[in-house]
């Protein structure tokens, strides 16, 4: 199934919207750990708006999205649970598409030692379940082929 031009403009549309009200709550709230929440969903939104910009044929886009993303990485020291493995991989993506192995390397080993992490803490029941989660299948597939 491959989405129209037209769905995936409307669909970033839709991530623009939700980023502008994040960032509303993001201004008016003091709590460290509520920014740390907030982060990582405009974290995640621009993850997914990244490479749906690359899906377009628009990197010029996607590298300024990426730009963004790096920035609140390095201003955030945690990733947001949530986010913690998909993120880096999101970014491994962008950088496998346009040629930049070494960062691709670096952000699917970020991703890949997070996976392992969280799935080291896990007991055998909630492993299977975690194991089975697509975009963590796609890791430890590329993890191999690297």
């Amino acid at each position: 199934y491959r989405m129209t031009n037209t769905k995936i403009k409307k669909m970033l549309n839709e991530f623009k919207l939700a980023l502008n009200e994040y960032g509303v709550i993001l201004e008016n709230v003091s709590s460290s750990f509520t920014k740390w929440i907030i982060n990582g969903k405009i974290m995640d939104i621009k993850s997914k708006m990244m490479l749906t910009n690359i899906e377009l044929d628009k990197d010029d886009i996607a590298k300024t999205i990426l730009i963004e993303i790096e920035e609140i990485l390095n201003n955030e020291s945690r990733i947001y649970f949530e986010y913690s493995i998909s993120l880096p991989y999101e970014i491994a993506t962008f950088y496998k598409l346009n040629g930049d192995n070494n960062k691709y390397i670096e952000y699917l080993n970020t991703s890949y030692d997070e996976f392992l992490r969280i799935e080291d803490i896990l007991d055998a029941e909630d492993k299977k379940f975690f194991n089975d989660i697509e975009v963590h299948k796609k890791i430890k597939e590329e993890k191999v082929q690297i």
